[in-house]
């Protein structure tokens, strides 16, 4: 495997960063399918990504920074620097869990049915 297939002067395209954004876009994709197939309305599910996607990494990334606090304490600006590495998936399920509740209330969705159908996604984006 590469794990940089693209260079182009200081800027990397990792292969985990590309295979991680083609199974969020796979993730959406499953979870809007099946949101329709139920009779929703086109286009609640990718509204909803957008929140869960942001929030989850957010999640991913506060969760990392507090499991290497020595670290991060030392060297603060570091935190924001996302692309460096540091991310935790359970951070990352737990901060996009959240979000996705509170958005589907904000929508006027019903909780529980759309996490069924978001929990397809979550699996197959993972």
């Amino acid at each position: 495997m590469f794990p940089e297939p693209i260079s182009i002067g200081p800027v990397s395209l990792h292969m985990y960063g590309v295979m991680l954004a083609l199974g969020v876009l796979a993730g959406v994709i499953l979870s809007e399918w099946l949101h329709r197939k139920g009779g929703g309305e086109p286009g609640r599910m990718v509204d909803v990504a957008v929140m869960v996607v942001l929030a989850g990494m957010a999640g991913a990334r506060i969760v990392f920074v507090l499991i290497n606090w020595d670290y991060y304490a030392r060297e603060p600006l570091k935190i924001l620097m996302f692309w460096e590495g540091g991310l935790v998936f359970f951070g990352g399920l737990l901060g996009g869990g959240l979000a996705f509740i509170l958005a589907a209330r904000r929508l006027g969705l019903p909780v529980p049915g759309m996490l069924d159908i978001g929990v397809a996604g979550v699996c197959l984006g993972h």
